[in-house]
């Protein structure tokens, strides 16, 4: 019989394991929606072992941007470059928050993902355990802070502009890749 496992996932770990040892879990515990997603995604967990988001942003707003429309814009801009020095700030069409987008991944898998708020001190010592670099996670927790303080609530017309469609929802998103979930 093989133990139960969970693994604490952090940003870090998203991007610096391969996806080697969360194969291996019964249950993966994500620091975030979008490490999730990540982990759907990229490291090809299976959906129905994540079933807790760790929450530091609180009712912080954020607008979340679909891969798909970072690659529109990408694609753009190589075929018809921007005006020289031009910044082009991406971001979703709408504003949500990580408890707003956790119910709706849980509509769309039809089963429940809990959504459990942390305070950020303990999501920068959870990236720091994970491997990220402490001056890093010091500045990933200040962007969490602003997002949690209502400091960083906008989005742009940037995909708009430049691609000329408005940007993916993310529960259009969640239901286009579904299956990915499933």
């Amino acid at each position: 019989m093989r133990a139960r496992a969970q693994i604490f996932l952090g940003q870090a770990l998203a991007f610096f394991d391969g996806g080697l040892t969360y194969g291996a879990a019964d249950i993966v515990t994500a620091v975030s929606q979008g490490v999730a997603d990540q982990l759907v995604d990229q490291v090809h967990v299976r959906s129905d072992r994540i079933r807790v988001v760790y929450n530091p942003m609180g009712t912080g707003r954020s607008a979340p941007i679909a891969p798909e429309d970072i690659a529109a814009v990408a694609v753009k801009v190589l075929r018809e470059p921007v005006r020289s020095g031009e910044v082009l700030e991406l971001t979703g069409g709408e504003l949500s928050t990580v408890p707003e987008q956790v119910h709706t991944l849980s509509e769309v898998l039809g089963r429940e993902v809990r959504c459990v708020d942390v305070p950020t001190e303990v999501a920068v010592q959870n990236f720091i355990r994970s491997g990220l670099p402490p001056a890093m996670a010091a500045a990933v927790g200040q962007t969490i802070e602003a997002v949690r303080n209502g400091r960083t609530v906008q989005k742009t017309d940037t995909v708009d502009r430049i691609v000329g469609r408005p940007p993916m929802t993310f529960a259009a998103w969640l239901t286009k890749h579904a299956a990915r979930f499933a």
